[in-house]
């Protein structure tokens, strides 16, 4: 009889499972598209200040009903995007749209990505934000009873192969922000699924190199060249890293190889293959070779003409060949595709000031102040430059400005007693403050 009975109690657990299972399955909310409510919170985001482009879905549950809205913010977008206080800016305007147009919602949830490419969702009642409207509840308590996640990314393949190249390609874009701890992490994820990848070495290997950690770089770019020895972007890397290290004969076999397999073609459609160019046009021009240099750096540009480091590049090179004009064009065309590296900036705009461009040349300095630089060739450049074209109360703000970080540099000091004389000397007096050294965002 217990047997009867325990036989009868599984039976029915399981029946249970099964039936939660169903259920689970059926009440698994549909998302449908809604493009009158789209329309209806387009011009509200709009003025808003909201400027990102959106999708909008209806989901319906046997017992309620919501709406997903889901953001694509652009790069420069995600700093303020991956914040909780700025999501709740669009929680509010749909909340206002419900309870005007459609009040049959339930819940509104809003899905944006953050600048670690993370999805960021932010959900509330439309009660709750209906009584914030009506001025019955303060922001902070609007804020405090929404729900804030950051849902990390994760893969979404099933097979090892597919499922390393989505690490690859995330870790790829985690590297191009600077994550590059984030980078590794994802690089080694890979690692285990496939040990014996060469592109997953060299990806480990070239961001332990960024980190510092030359060692463990070694072990993984040596490990890519084993399983691989036409892995072609392995030697203009270890080339570079020689010369970065004071070893140049070292950096010679290593490009003698990139070049024969070079010679034998067939590269280009290999993501990696415009940065091998650019850090063997970047070798050959450090060798004191800018002929080969330049050979390199021209492939790049015909590869991807807006790559701003292969225009910066070139621009040094054709400096090397005493070839001007080739250097006014390669700088013009760097600074119109917005690098964000700072030093490059820097180099830029004294490439300028070499080539009496001083318009382009201020704009260079200031760039590279905005992105963080702050070395004194900044403020001496910029002081120089607003010197010569007459603006000295710009000139002495630039001096001044590098005094404060540099005291007692000499040169800074003499340009400001030059600069100082000139103004007691033409009885100048301000008309405006000065030219602030960062530039304006937007």
């Amino acid at each position: 009889m217990r047997k009867k009975i325990l036989a009868a109690g599984i039976a029915l657990a399981g029946l249970v499972v099964v039936s939660a299972g169903i259920c689970l399955l059926a009440c698994k909310p549909k998302a449908t598209p809604d493009p009158a409510l789209h329309a209806a919170l387009d011009p509200a985001f709009r003025s808003q200040d909201v400027l990102s482009p959106f999708t909008v879905s209806r989901l319906e549950l046997p017992w309620k009903t919501g709406w997903l809205i889901e953001f694509q913010p652009a790069e420069a977008a995600k700093q303020n995007h991956g914040r909780k206080e700025v999501l709740l800016l669009p929680l509010v305007i749909a909340g206002h749209r419900a309870a005007a147009g459609s009040p049959g919602a339930d819940w509104i949830e809003i899905r944006s990505v953050n600048l670690d490419e993370d999805v960021v969702r932010v959900r509330a009642d439309v009660e709750r934000i209906r009584r914030f409207i009506a001025e019955e509840q303060k922001l902070e308590t609007l804020s405090d009873s929404v729900d804030f996640e950051v849902i990390p990314w994760k893969p979404d393949a099933s097979g090892n192969q597919e499922m390393a190249k989505q690490y690859l390609a995330r870790g790829e874009i985690l590297n191009e922000k600077n994550l590059d701890a984030k980078a590794l992490a994802l690089f080694e994820k890979a690692l285990a699924l496939v040990p014996d990848n060469p592109d997953v070495h060299y990806c480990i290997g070239r961001t332990s190199l960024k980190l510092g950690d030359h060692a463990r770089a070694m072990e993984h770019l040596e490990s890519a060249i084993r399983i691989d020895p036409n892995n072609f972007k392995v030697y203009p890397l270890l080339a570079a890293f020689h010369i970065d290290s004071n070893r140049p004969e070292a950096a010679i076999p290593l490009l003698q190889t990139f070049e024969r397999i070079h010679s034998a073609g067939q590269l280009s459609s290999d993501p990696y293959y415009k940065w091998a160019l650019l850090r063997t046009a970047y070798c050959f021009w450090n060798l004191n070779q800018p002929v080969k240099a330049k050979a390199y750096a021209t492939e790049c540009i015909q590869l991807d003409p807006r790559e701003p480091y292969a225009h910066y590049l070139m621009g040094r090179i054709c400096g090397m060949l005493n070839d001007r004009r080739g250097m006014a064009v390669s700088f013009k065309n760097f600074a119109a595709l917005e690098s964000n590296d700072g030093h490059q900036w820097r180099m830029a705009g004294h490439a300028f000031v070499d080539l009496k461009d001083y318009a382009s040349a201020i704009r260079a300095f200031r760039q590279s102040y905005t992105l963080g630089e702050r070395d004194v060739g900044i403020f001496m450049g910029l002081g120089h430059c607003y010197y010569v074209t007459g603006q000295f109360f710009d000139a002495k703000h630039a001096t001044i400005e590098g005094l404060k970080r540099y005291p007692g540099n000499a040169d800074l000091e003499k340009n400001f007693r030059a600069i100082h004389w000139n103004i007691v000397k033409k009885r100048l007096k301000p008309k405006a403050p000065p030219t602030p050294i960062e530039l304006a965002k937007g």
